[in-house]
């Protein structure tokens, strides 16, 4: 049990406005309960541990107070006057009901995180432990200031879909770091048994869909507010609910680095999903399309690039994936001729092994795609003609289908039917659909001679 005494952040007392009163503090030390992260500096913590009234009078400490709450005011920006601290004014946690008293937490050297409890106090004087998880810093880490940028930064998107809550930061002296206090985590994900990312037939599983698509929500609302986590590709950043729902912890921990900007949080994402072997997201056949995605130029846009993320069909159930394919026929329908030549390059620079094959001998060897190929013309560029083959597929090949599968054809068999024949392929076409000029112009930069 991690013993020692500690100063709360100077951003968490200005944040809840209040602290503890003299008495509160005399009343639990009686008691006998260890309490870290004490407003006060250590020697008058240790003062009142020990019941030496004299040591420090309250007009000391209320001008400590006032002190500390004008470096608040001056680190936050707010013009507003000091309010008047005194001993009755408390610190209010209002996700638990309780006036913070202190906190204590058990720790191994090594440790990331360690589990523990916030001390509290209740209107009634009842004393309250509430879990929570406790984030160390290193120690070769400005500490104060990474402290204060998580919390900081973590309270500008409190509440979003994968962001675990902050109470406070507070320097353990006896540890010679820093720590942030979030609500209960259960563990690190990689300490975590997790359902597998992919089922059959490179299906994304349903927890995952979930989870990425909180966490991809979560980076929307920070880049709007102009958020960097910076360490998106650690497995140190992802923590565990008991709901088993993913939580971003650690934000902002590194100083800004103007180079960086949020859509490289999409980037070191991708390299986290793709890296970390128990997830292993690249062995899926439409995860080239995701990541093209993820890590093209249209991240640029700051208000709108997580629609484009979040409407990819790798992120839908199987209905609403039919339907984003029969959108991208409309879509690539509709272009002038031209457009149509530039988009139809552009896949062949991902995709150059469909260049030069025609679309009969891909679905040849399957009798229901050939009564519905019987029906269609298809004619010019091959990638056009896939997309085209697989809008027929779900307008007219139901019956068809469903008669060499035992009478039964779902949205799910489509799309394993669709990835047997094309694998990969309608993943990527939907993320060029959405590339931007600048990166049209990255594909083609090194090809010699596009075909079309």
């Amino acid at each position: 049990m991690f013993k020692g005494t500690g100063t709360l952040g100077v951003l968490e007392i200005h944040h809840f406005g209040y602290l503890p009163s003299r008495s509160s503090w005399q009343r639990i030390n009686r008691r006998g309960v260890f309490l870290g992260g004490s407003p006060f500096d250590s020697t008058v913590y240790e003062g009142m541990a020990g019941g030496s009234a004299g040591k420090d009078t309250v007009d000391g400490i209320t001008k400590r107070i006032s002190a500390l709450q004008k470096e608040s005011s001056r680190l936050y920006g707010f013009r507003t006057a000091v309010k008047e601290v005194n001993e009755k004014k408390q610190v209010y946690l209002e996700t638990v009901g309780g006036f913070i008293q202190g906190f204590r937490f058990s720790y191994e050297e090594g440790d990331k995180i360690s589990h523990g409890s916030l001390i509290l106090e209740s209107r009634s004087d009842e004393l309250i432990e509430h879990e929570a998880t406790f984030l160390l810093l290193p120690k070769d880490q400005d500490g104060k200031g990474a402290a204060e940028r998580i919390f900081q930064s973590t309270h500008k998107v409190k509440g979003s879909a994968a962001i675990a809550s902050a109470h406070l930061i507070a320097e353990c002296e006896e540890l010679d770091t820093w720590i942030v206090c979030y609500e209960k985590l259960e563990c690190l994900l990689q300490h975590k048994d997790l359902p597998p990312f992919y089922e059959q037939n490179n299906e994304i599983s349903g927890y995952w869909k979930n989870q990425l698509r909180a966490i991809i929500t979560t980076l929307s609302d920070m880049g709007i507010r102009d958020l960097y986590h910076g360490g998106m590709a650690n497995s140190a950043s992802y923590a565990i609910q008991s709901s088993m729902n993913i939580k971003l912890i650690g934000i902002s921990k590194e100083p800004n680095d103007k180079k960086k900007f949020f859509f490289n949080d999409l980037e070191d994402f991708d390299k986290f999903l793709c890296g970390a072997a128990y997830i292993n997201a690249s062995s899926g056949c439409d995860w080239q399309g995701f990541s093209y995605l993820i890590n093209s130029h249209a991240m640029c846009q700051k208000y709108t690039w997580a629609q484009a993320v979040l409407n990819h069909p790798i992120l839908l159930d199987p209905a609403l994936r039919i339907q984003s394919y029969i959108a991208l026929y409309e879509w690539a329908d509709s272009l002038p001729f031209g457009v149509l030549k530039k988009f139809c390059n552009d896949l062949y620079c991902l995709m150059p092994q469909y260049y030069g094959d025609n679309l009969w001998n891909l679905i040849k060897k399957c009798p229901a795609c050939c009564q519905i190929y019987s029906n269609g013309t298809y004619t010019g560029f091959i990638y056009k003609n896939i997309i085209k083959f697989v809008r027929n597929m779900i307008d007219h090949g139901h019956a068809d289908f469903a008669a060499i599968n035992n009478g039964s054809w779902t949205d799910m068999d489509l799309y394993n039917k669709i990835n047997d024949l094309f694998a990969g392929f309608m993943s990527l076409a939907y993320s060029v659909s959405k590339a931007t000029a600048k990166d049209r112009d990255l594909l083609r930069k090194g090809v010699q001679r596009l075909p079309y």
